[in-house]
């Protein structure tokens, strides 16, 4: 210790120049408002950004300077072999030296901040206040690790060897290495993520040149080729491991299982046992995914991580189908994967489908899907990525943005227009109805509901042939899409909330709550009213989808709120009684009746529901007993592994 303290005391000594430079740069900022121009910032913030821009360059010039000198003057004699001849170790000699640069380096900006910081010290607090720890923190390691850079790269190019050429080259392979590393966690848009692996990277880095100068220094003392091969095998191979930690990093951040979503939120569901589940995924600072599961048997099948896409199940439930993105672009194209779920052997197969696209939709089969994007619409065949069709999407916001396939070689389309940034200027809207004869490339307008007015919600049936508008005064309309005639007016009343749903058996179901109290309304095929059945007190009723066909799924809230729980029952649409399932639980089922066809009676999407703790529940209709598929009591998930 005596010979690292005797080390670095004579470097700081030996920098004393820096400190009288240091003191004369401190007048700069006390001068700058002077030259300010007219009706620009006030005195004292001129003062302070003039002491903090000398400051901060300042240290970045010693940093590199104090770097390449400390230890470059000279390796054969000098101070370096006055040092070496001494009864000092070559890793104390070297960690002192670096020391004493280093107080140098913290101490010099720290003679130029203190004036200006002085005289203006209210100002100082108010714009930094807290972050003074977290800013100090960044520039004491961006030093060092500058330090640690001119150190290394001095005594490599002083050494005037060929190993300079071998550095060079194996620089470029480390740099392609965590290029090539980085980029999934861009594409993914982990801004946070990608930080925190910079931050990894440079303390890693700064390890390693620390290492590498002192095994030269230590090791090879003044035999400058041996110096060499020392610090090239430690640098290297510190750098490397480096990237093989970031490496495996990045694998892992980029694979989650279902065991590691925090909240698991069913996207779609087929009619056999695979749903697609999406959430945030845990210890990887919200990173979403999503992931295709088999509940009978726990195989998954991952989708994407990071940035929102689209992902679906066919009808039959034998293809799963969704978007990655192909570009760092945030609005860049998204490819289109697919896997066929039916197969003993899971496998992830890049289609050739590439364009830019907010939305996907999987024909029954599985065979086709459509591609719904902001310039058109595309028609492809899953299976080799064959442009089947395309048309234009309208300009502005007059553009198609939900489709489906009602049978083959159609695909129908819904033109529901958003209320842009000014819906006062438009307070009624129009939905146009189309179909899209894919083999004879011909579309074909069916029909115009409106006027609707604004804002409003649509539901549809499961052939997308009749649909509910919910239009501004809880008033709901049953329309037919294939002419746009109204059939119906369901209801005109001031209900504090309304949820509906199409039945299997063709008739209309309205949940309602008004009062503090909810009730079911049934309507028949046409729309005419048939019964009321009282669900209790709620201020919030939802409807689920029919875990068996004549039984409905509801969930009831005591307020309506953001952060309100539900609790789930089941209502018997002949006798109007009610079997609670549990508490803190909603049908995913009523969060799926957005989409395109909505989910069939008795379909493995009405036997699902979500607790309040991010748990999914199935419910095995024969025995009507929820079991749990994925998470526990601590929400965690609770599955398989499969590779």
């Amino acid at each position: 210790m005596k010979g690292f303290f005797a080390v670095a005391s004579q470097e700081i000594i030996a920098q004393r120049r820096v400190f009288l430079a240091a003191a004369v740069a401190a007048a700069g900022p006390l001068i700058a408002p002077l030259l300010k121009e007219p009706r620009s910032n006030s005195p004292a913030e001129v003062r302070l950004m003039a002491a903090a821009f000398l400051a901060f360059a300042f240290a970045a010039a010693l940093s590199f300077i104090l770097g390449g000198t400390a230890l470059g003057r000279d390796v054969s004699g000098g101070p370096l072999g006055f040092y070496l001849s001494r009864p000092v170790r070559g890793s104390a000699i070297y960690a002192g030296k670096l020391a004493g640069a280093w107080a140098v380096i913290l101490l010099a900006p720290a003679i130029v901040l203190l004036p200006a910081v002085l005289f203006d010290l209210s100002l100082w607090r108010s714009w930094f206040g807290s972050e003074v720890g977290s800013i100090a923190a960044a520039f004491v390691g961006a030093t060092f690790v500058l330090l640690a850079m001119g150190s290394v790269a001095n005594l490599a190019i002083r050494s005037r060897s060929a190993w300079v050429g071998a550095d060079l080259v194996a620089l470029v392979l480390w740099i392609a290495a965590m290029v090539s590393i980085a980029l999934p966690l861009a594409a993914a848009q982990a801004t946070g993520l990608l930080q925190g692996l910079g931050l990894a990277v440079a303390a890693g880095c700064a390890a390693a040149l620390l290492a590498a100068g002192g095994a030269q220094v230590s090791i090879g003392r003044l035999d400058a080729a041996r110096g060499n091969r020392v610090r090239f095998a430690v640098l290297w191979g510190a750098l490397f491991v480096v990237a093989a930690l970031s490496f495996g990093y990045v694998r892992w951040l980029l694979s989650p299982s279902p065991r590691d979503l925090v909240r698991a939120a069913v996207g779609s569901a087929g009619s056999g046992p695979w749903i697609e589940v999406e959430g945030a995924a845990r210890r990887r600072s919200g990173l979403t995914t999503s992931i295709f599961f088999d509940i009978e048997t726990g195989r998954y099948v991952r989708a994407r991580t990071g940035r929102q896409g689209a992902a679906v199940i066919s009808r039959d439930g034998s293809t799963a189908a969704w978007t990655e993105p192909s570009s760092i672009w945030p609005d860049g194209p998204q490819d289109v994967w697919m896997c066929r779920l039916s197969g003993a052997k899971l496998e992830r197969v890049h289609t050739p489908i590439s364009t830019r696209l907010w939305n996907l939709e999987i024909s029954p089969d599985g065979s086709i899907v459509a591609a719904v994007g902001p310039d058109s619409i595309g028609v492809y065949s899953l299976a080799t990525g064959r442009l089947l069709g395309a048309i234009p999407q309208a300009s502005g916001d007059r553009f198609f943005n939900r489709v489906t396939f009602p049978g083959p070689g159609r695909l129908r389309l819904f033109r529901v227009p958003s209320a842009g940034s000014a819906p006062w200027l438009e307070p009624f809207a129009s939905v146009e109805v189309a179909d899209f004869d894919f083999t004879a490339k011909r579309l074909i307008t069916r029909a115009t509901i409106a006027p609707i007015r604004r804002p409003f919600s649509l539901s549809f049936d499961e052939a997308g042939e009749r649909l509910i508008a919910w239009e501004r005064g809880s008033s709901l309309s049953l329309f037919d899409a294939a002419t746009g005639r109204l059939v119906s007016v369901l209801a005109n009343a001031g209900w504090d909330s309304a949820s509906r749903a199409f039945l299997s058996d063709g008739r209309i179901a309205i949940g309602e709550t008004s009062g503090g109290a909810g009730r079911v309304h049934l309507y028949s095929c046409d729309g005419e009213p048939e019964t009321v059945l009282e669900t209790g007190s709620a201020g919030i009723l939802r409807l689920g989808g029919e875990p068996v066909p004549g039984t409905l799924a509801i969930a009831a809230a005591s307020e309506s709120s953001p952060m309100t729980t539900f609790d789930a029952s089941l209502l018997d649409l002949q006798t109007g009684q009610i079997q609670p399932l549990g508490r803190h639980l909603e049908p995913v089922a009523a969060r799926l009746r957005w989409r395109l066809p909505n989910p069939a009676a008795g379909s493995l999407a009405t036997l699902l529901f979500s607790r309040s703790d991010g748990a999914l529940l199935r419910l095995d209709p024969a025995t009507m007993k929820l079991t749990l598929v994925l998470g526990n009591s601590e929400g965690k998930a609770n599955v398989p592994h499969v590779p």
